[in-house]
């Protein structure tokens, strides 16, 4: 969880978070890391390992949060504020929405 809280891996999330911002449906944000995550598995490769889910890209975790931003109809604060928070984007009071 460390990793998740390093300051380069939420530079890296925000601004794959910024381009996804554009994207106002689920179905164009499926469709979007679809297309995504097509060039980054290789063929054939292995579903990943349940420890290996706590490995995963900035990218794979700026497409989650822009899924969960979607379904609350709000857009969330920066990455080290929503992990900081540790109740995650569903707290209202966290101070993780930027009300936008």
């Amino acid at each position: 969880m460390a990793r998740w809280r390093a300051p380069g891996f939420a530079r890296q999330v925000d601004l794959v978070r910024a381009h996804l911002r554009v994207i106002h449906s689920h179905e164009a944000l499926a469709l979007s890391y679809s297309r995504e995550h097509f060039h980054v598995e290789p063929v054939g490769a292995r579903p990943p390992r349940p420890i290996s889910l706590l490995r995963r890209s900035a990218t794979d975790v700026a497409y989650a949060y822009r899924w969960m931003e979607l379904a609350m109809g709000h857009q969330g604060g920066p990455w080290l504020a929503v992990v900081d928070a540790g109740a995650g984007m569903s707290d209202a009071g966290a101070g993780v929405s930027t009300g936008a």
